[in-house]
């Protein structure tokens, strides 16, 4: 108070400056946790986040408030799945009984729609990296089509250089060890237009194909055995879901049942036969049952 009626001016200035710069401070603070949590909620706003949808969906959950699922009996019920299990329509119905259509509906679009704009926003090479995945397996392609073109072309004319006879007068084809079978004029010029060579441009690999190759061509590496290993992770898939079904029918007593049988594919070559079917006429039905046996066994 003192100094406030000595000197009025410095006072305020001291003040004023005082509560402009807390202010300054705070509201830098406050905007930048205000824009970084924008950021972070506009990075996962989806297209279907929008007014419009939104209030759909809330007069859907009114419209459906006695079937509509809540989020904790959700992740109760998601809780229930294997570690590998995927989760579908059919198993979320087998979990939630009670779960309305549109509810699931929603569920499976709205993780859909945030898994791709994650991956699209999160990752900004993700487009770029997957076409160039595909452009690169594509030349992969192309170039295991080309070897194996060119190895079918080498072993047509092997064979034609073991099965048919020089031609009188034909001169051999330089750099290259002849046996007493050649090829022919035409026979060359065919081999010449198949493979696009010179005489002086055939591989003496195409001389001798006995021995199998050291190495595995590229179609090989690249095509068929990663084929083969995605229908092994498929039989994988394939095999747990057979192991869910089996341990289903167990929980539920029918596999462990007595008297319980598991069923047989029937015999192809015969007719489906029933105990009192006229298909056989004339013959009895032990007979029947002997004939279907036997062929059975054999």
């Amino acid at each position: 108070q003192e100094l406030t009626v000595r000197d009025l001016w410095t006072s305020a200035l001291w003040v004023w400056s005082l509560i402009v710069l807390v202010v300054i401070v705070i509201v830098n603070i406050v905007l930048a946790m205000v824009f970084d949590n924008y950021g972070e909620v506009r990075m996962r706003v989806t297209q279907n986040d929008t007014l419009l949808s939104t209030g759909v969906r809330v007069a859907s959950l009114l419209r459906h408030h006695s079937n509509w699922i809540s989020n904790t009996d959700l992740l109760i019920a998601l809780s229930e799945l294997e570690p590998a299990e995927k989760p579908n329509m059919a198993r979320m119905r087998q979990l939630c009984p009670r779960i309305c259509a549109d509810q699931l509906n929603y569920l499976f679009e709205s993780a859909k729609s945030k898994v791709a704009t994650k991956t699209v926003r999160t990752n900004k090479n993700a487009v770029t990296d997957s076409i160039a995945s595909i452009l690169l397996g594509i030349q992969d392609m192309r170039t295991g089509i080309d070897e194996l073109l060119r190895s079918n072309q080498q072993k047509t004319w092997a064979t034609s250089q073991a099965s048919d006879s020089y031609a009188e007068g034909t001169a051999n084809l330089p750099g290259l060890e002849r046996s007493s079978t050649d090829l022919t004029g035409e026979m060359r010029a065919q081999w010449i237009n198949q493979s696009g060579e010179t005489d002086e441009s055939i591989p003496d690999e195409a001389v001798s194909l006995e021995e199998p190759p050291m190495k595995a061509p590229n179609w090989v590496q690249q095509g068929l055995l990663k084929h083969l290993l995605k229908q092994e992770e498929l039989m994988g898939q394939a095999n747990l879901e057979l192991g869910h079904v089996k341990e289903l029918l167990r929980d539920r007593g029918i596999v462990d049942a007595p008297g319980f049988l598991d069923p047989k594919p029937e015999d192809p070559r015969w007719p489906r036969y029933i105990n009192g079917d006229d298909r056989f006429p004339g013959v009895p039905d032990e007979k029947v049952a002997l004939e279907l046996n036997g062929s059975r066994a054999q």
